[in-house]
């Protein structure tokens, strides 16, 4: 029987599910403890549990110390819930018997990042987003083949960057890496080129017309 504890305090989006679901390999029974310290990250590492249909889950707020969670997954050797393991603490976060996780017909061949930031709200925000994005494009099991980055994208790949080794992660696993060197030239970032291959329109309109297209907003 294992008995792991995740304490995923301070760690930003995605890495509390990410952090859950390295611990939960190779848990064929046992309990799993994760701590965090906020809802969403509560939420998301809830409903990921939910998914792997492994029995019990439940969850307690610190009396002490509101706003720090503690979830608990009572890891079923026979990989199933039954009528008796529900969450009787919280029913809207109980396993569904029989769930598995949602699966896609169609792989994302090519990622598009033309901005150094998601969406239109704070800057900060933003690029905060397109931060744990790029991380967990590192962590998903199907990534795509290649990555194309224009305009201010191009800051992602540079050696000041956060999402550098991310990048250089995704590489090393086989990933094309695309950097449009009109975007360095015209930011004259080019010589602080730390990932990818410095490349043209002609190749990257080849690559965005192939089909299964991602374009991060």
């Amino acid at each position: 029987m294992s008995l792991k504890t995740v304490d995923a305090r301070g760690v930003a989006c995605p890495r509390p599910l990410i952090m859950t679901r390295e611990a939960l390999q190779g848990m064929d029974s046992g309990l799993l403890t994760v701590v965090v310290d906020n809802v969403p990250a509560r939420e998301n590492v809830l409903r990921f549990l939910g998914k792997q249909n492994i029995g019990k889950t439940s969850w307690t707020e610190d009396t002490e110390a509101p706003g720090i969670f503690t979830i608990k997954a009572d890891i079923n050797s026979q990989g199933k819930s039954s009528a008796d393991t529900k969450n009787r603490e919280n029913p809207d976060t109980q396993n569904t018997p029989g769930q598995s996780q949602t699966t896609y017909d169609q792989t994302c061949r090519t990622v598009f990042i033309g901005t150094d930031r998601i969406g239109t709200g704070p800057e900060e925000l933003g690029k905060l987003l397109l931060k744990g994005f790029v991380y967990t494009l590192t962590q998903v099991e199907t990534r795509p083949e290649a990555l194309v980055l224009m305009n201010s994208g191009v800051t992602l790949a540079l050696q000041d960057s956060e999402s550098l080794s991310d990048l250089q992660t995704l590489v090393k696993d086989g990933m094309s890496l695309m950097v449009c060197g009109t975007c360095l030239d015209f930011l004259g970032v080019r010589e602080q080129l730390g990932a990818g291959v410095i490349s043209n329109m002609y190749d990257i309109t080849e690559v965005l017309l192939a089909g299964n297209l991602l374009t991060v907003p």
